[in-house]
């Protein structure tokens, strides 16, 4: 993954509010089938074998959120990121979080 990020904050007369931007780009390259063999522990003659196959792709990914940090101990944030332009493949997630450090 390449890309950049873009933050900046913003002071108020109750927290720092903290506005980000990240956009990316992603490759893999393995684009080759590859074969794996593996066994469950304490049963070595229990063993499987699974083949996955090749997945090179690009994509670009875009990653925004919001961070408020009320006291030196209690921060919230919020985030919602986005995978695009990736064969067969989509992705999408949110996430919410509070901290309170002690």
């Amino acid at each position: 993954m390449i890309g950049a990020r873009v933050a900046r904050n913003f002071e108020t007369a109750h927290a720092t509010i903290t506005p980000e931007l990240r956009v990316g780009w992603g490759a893999q390259w393995l684009d080759q089938s590859q074969g794996i063999e593996s066994s469950f522990i304490g049963a070595p003659l229990s063993g499987y074998k699974a083949s996955v196959s090749g997945h090179a792709y690009h994509a670009a990914v875009i990653d925004a959120g919001v961070s408020m940090r009320m006291t030196n101990t209690l921060s919230a944030s919020i985030r919602a990121g986005l995978e695009l332009f990736r064969p067969d493949h989509e992705a999408q997630a949110v996430s919410v979080g509070i901290k309170y450090a002690f």
